[in-house]
């Protein structure tokens, strides 16, 4: 999560929350706390469709993966072009981003399988 520093209080609340709430296992969670600039920057840097609120915020989440580039569909059944997911859409994280994280792991495992085939 992208968050300006005067969110610091307010995301080690949540985080409290979301762990003694629900149980949520936040170990894999990053909290990266900068400026309105840099959040500005790095979201122009992702290229999408959808644009930020006056207060550097939107609703959508974005899955980028190890090598930095943004995952996204270039043929959702819905939209046609879909670069990130509507966080505020139970149905839309469940079944779209759930999904590509899915596909996304499949490809690092096999990935994996042909480097360890290289050194059998």
């Amino acid at each position: 999560f992208l968050t300006t520093k005067d969110q610091e209080e307010n995301i080690k609340n949540l985080k409290e929350e979301l762990t003694r709430g629900v149980g949520t296992d936040l170990q894999r969670w990053n909290f990266i706390f900068t400026d309105d600039n840099e959040i500005q920057k790095i979201y122009n840097s992702l290229a999408t469709d959808i644009e930020l609120s006056e207060e550097n915020s939107t609703p959508y989440v974005f899955i980028i993966d190890r090598y930095l580039n943004l995952r996204g569909r270039d043929d959702d059944e819905d939209i046609g072009k879909l670069y990130g997911f509507n966080a505020e859409s139970v149905a839309e994280i469940n079944n779209k981003m759930v999904d590509d994280v899915k596909i996304i792991l499949a490809e690092y495992r096999l990935a994996l399988k042909k480097n360890d085939s290289l050194f059998k």
